[in-house]
């Protein structure tokens, strides 16, 4: 796994007197400084050297010299790491003439994914990564014992680093040779996407029905699966169609969680009577290979022990950053530590009993007779925000861009369609937002819901029904927001796995889309799961969620309207007095403590119909930047 420490800012001091250490080392610091873990006990350190020499380089790891570096060379292998260790990383550039030093310093963990959060190695039996592997051949070595039941063919399945290892559902599966026991002492956990429907097995063994192990996905219902283990059966998970599912002993988690009440549990009791068939992934190994699994698997372990809640949190939290190549961008977009989303659409224009504006409303219904983004910004400044967002699609369609993009038989749904546009010498108010934000720092956001109950009340059909025609439709509005203005820092989806499903519109395949376009967009995904790998950042939406919980170590995102009524728009028959808004004391220790606990506050800001930021609300953002 590659682990980016970052684009860290050199800290230069002086020591000693007579020259300007401080100016001398500003120029000569490293950047773009990463290490990535290459094997069980090494690793590789990378930089992009100062342009103006210093006489050369130091690596430390934990504050002890490693090894020292001539000046121009831009790697350094590392040797003779422990496994499951915490090491902080550090580079020195050093004048030998004098002490000053400019350094890059930070703390990682470079900890081997399947003996995350203390595992003995000595547990694991087999661990399997194959995404990020360089072939076939490579991702089938058992990590946790390299040689000794790496993992072989009954019948390959497709590989690919991005993905992991791709079975057909049909024929495909491998043999680990690792034979468990069935008395709920092991464990298993994988992390697998792209799975759809039908009974599938990721990795079980049915030998009869008291010896039995491993985990199967199957269908359970609308949004719903059914996932069995040995002793245990019967669980419905909610959208698990990607995710790390694990069985440990006699429980089983979900991304982390444990499953419990509501999903039920169903024990049928430990087995009697050793297994002897070994375990094969992507099957049910039962007299021969049966119910094969249809999806991606990219990664596995086996462990002969009862994972704990701990153990079980660190392995998937680790197993979720696997194959992730922008940390850096993740965690520039947390340390911009408070930000804005202004909700401005047709819910605006009408009453606060539809949060959500009615489908296919007549579009000269948005009507602002005043409209001032530059208010919004300069708001946005004056609180001390770093990023903004808009939501130029909210859930009943309309756009707030001149979407090219038409159902059959309908004009496009968006604000070139109304009489406003026309009057006003055809604003785009995407594109007013975009270019206001660059000229005062802000980096872009763009709110956009993959639920539009306009198309569906135009086509007669939703995305259950029609769901290459309801991609199609998302991704031809995608990309005219990325290529027609210009950078988009971040993507914020809402109404999605919660609303719509996975199953129909799929995490990876907008996923891969967006990047393939614009692969410097943090994609946010209002998932109300916790934790997810259905969003870069994982987002607390209050009052839906809790705030970010203490101890959190995931990078997140708390986000909350700025009105005490919880509304997100600022409706037609809503006042927009002072006492609507929360204190500005109130505020800023929400963003204070967010930040505290590795998140970054969003603030829903609410314009009226007019199109501007009411009075009060404007100077309650003044008297955030003042505390």
């Amino acid at each position: 796994m590659s682990l980016a420490l970052g684009n860290c800012i050199g800290v230069p001091f002086q020591k000693g007197g007579g020259t300007d250490w401080a100016s001398y080392w500003a120029t000569r610091t490293p950047s773009n400084f990463v290490i990535s873990i290459t094997g069980t006990t090494t690793a590789t350190a990378t930089w992009d050297d100062a342009a103006e020499a210093a006489d050369g380089l130091k690596l430390y790891i934990n504050d002890f010299l490693n090894q020292t570096i001539a000046f121009g060379v831009e790697t350094a292998l590392i040797i003779g790491l422990t496994p499951n260790t915490d090491y902080t990383f550090k580079l020195v550039a050093y004048k030998s003439t004098n002490e000053s030093t400019s350094l890059i310093d930070t703390e990682k963990t470079l900890e081997l994914w399947y003996l995350a959060g203390g595992v003995a190695a000595a547990n694991c039996k087999g661990a399997y990564q194959p995404i990020q592997a360089v072939n076939l051949a490579a991702s089938k070595i058992n990590l946790a014992n390299p040689g000794i039941n790496d993992a072989f063919a009954g019948t390959n399945p497709g590989h690919d680093p991005a993905l992991g290892w791709i079975f057909n559902g049909t024929d495909q599966y491998l043999k680990t040779g690792i034979v468990p026991k069935n008395d709920q002492t092991w464990s298993i956990i994988v992390r697998y996407s792209e799975y759809t429907t039908g009974t599938d097995s990721i990795a079980v063994i049915y030998e009869d029905a008291t010896k039995q192990f491993g985990l199967l996905v199957a269908d359970g219902g609308v949004g719903e699966r059914i996932v069995g283990y040995n002793g245990l059966s019967g669980y419905k998970i909610l959208t698990a169609d990607i995710g790390v599912l694990c069985c440990s002993g006699n429980k089983m988690y979900w991304n982390g969680v444990e499953i419990t009440a509501p999903y039920g549990t169903y024990p049928i009791g430990i087995g009697t009577g050793e297994i002897t068939f070994d375990l094969w992934i992507g099957c049910t190994h039962y007299t021969s290979a049966i119910n094969f699994f249809d999806g991606n698997i990219q990664a596995l372990a086996i462990y002969d022990k009862v994972l704990s809640a701990a153990e079980v949190l660190a392995i998937t939290t680790e197993m979720n950053i696997l194959g992730e190549t922008d940390r850096v961008l993740r965690e520039n977009y947390v340390n911009q530590g408070f930000g804005a989303m202004v909700c401005f659409n047709m819910s605006t224009f009408q009453d606060s009993a539809h949060e959500i504006a009615t489908a296919d409303m007549d579009v000269d219904t948005f009507a602002p007779t005043g409209m001032d983004i530059d208010q919004w910004l300069d708001a946005c400044v004056s609180a001390g925000m770093k990023y903004a967002m808009l939501t130029v699609k909210h859930q009943d369609g309309f756009c707030l861009w001149p979407t090219a993009y038409a159902t059959p038989g309908h004009d496009p749904y968006s604000i070139a369609q109304t009489a406003w546009y026309a009057a006003n010498g055809s604003p785009d108010i995407t594109e007013l937002f975009v270019n206001g934000c660059r000229e005062r720092g802000l980096k872009v956001g763009i709110y956009f819901t993959i639920q539009d109950n306009t198309w569906e009340a135009q086509t007669g059909t939703d995305e259950t029904t029609d769901a290459a025609g309801y991609i199609a439709m998302i991704e031809a509005q995608l990309t005219e927001i990325l290529t027609n203005y210009g950078t988009i820092d971040s993507l914020w989806f809402d109404s999605w796995g919660w609303s719509i499903g996975y199953e129909e519109i799929p995490y990876a395949t907008l996923y891969n889309f967006i990047k393939a376009i614009q692969p410097n967009c943090v994609i946010v995904e209002n998932s109300q799961d916790h934790p997810t790998l259905t969003s870069q950042i994982e987002t607390y939406e209050v009052p839906v969620d809790t705030v970010i919980p203490a101890l959190n170590t995931r990078l997140s995102e708390e986000v909350n309207t700025i009105r005490d009524d919880s509304k997100w728009f600022c409706h037609t028959d809503l006042t927009n007095l002072a006492a609507d808004y929360y204190d500005a004391a109130v505020i800023k220790a929400a963003v204070v403590q967010a930040n505290s606990r590795n998140g970054v506050y969003l603030l829903g800001l609410t314009p009226d119909i007019d199109g501007k930021l009411p009075a009060a609300l404007v100077t309650r953002l003044e008297e955030i930047g003042a505390l």
